[in-house]
């Protein structure tokens, strides 16, 4: 089953909001729209639908000591982060997306830093012949 991550609706991805008249002079509906986006780790999607790649994105975390814990939100924080880079390029789906740890030996005051950052291939499903 693949992953699909839609917009974030409280980080206000694809809000537009419309003047609408209403009670007071300054009301304003909101309507959201919602994009999903597909993620896979291997190279092709899982349904088969045939893709062109827009490039490669990439998107990176927070430094933190390294022997933090809460690693699951910094996980979910930097797909999340990828899917809005992906977003942006006006991508379907990801497809080849891996994860690092960046790590820096000696940081601030000699606490060694790490961050986690993923990268992955945006692509757009191509047109039905």
């Amino acid at each position: 089953m693949p992953i699909i991550f839609g917009d974030d609706v409280s980080g206000g991805i694809g809000v537009k909001a419309s003047k609408r008249p209403g009670r007071h002079k300054r009301s304003y509906e909101t309507k959201r729209t919602i994009n999903p986006i597909q993620i896979s780790f291997s190279g092709a999607l899982d349904d088969g639908r045939a893709h062109y790649s827009l490039g490669r994105v990439k998107a990176a975390g927070r430094w933190r000591a390294t022997r933090a814990a809460d690693a699951e939100a910094d996980w979910q924080a930097v797909l999340s982060a990828l899917v809005r880079e992906a977003e942006e390029c006006g991508a379907d789906a990801l497809v080849e997306v891996n994860f690092e740890v960046e790590e820096v030996a000696g940081g601030i005051d000699g606490v060694p830093l790490s961050r986690l950052v993923a990268a992955g291939a945006a692509v757009r499903f191509a047109a039905a012949a």
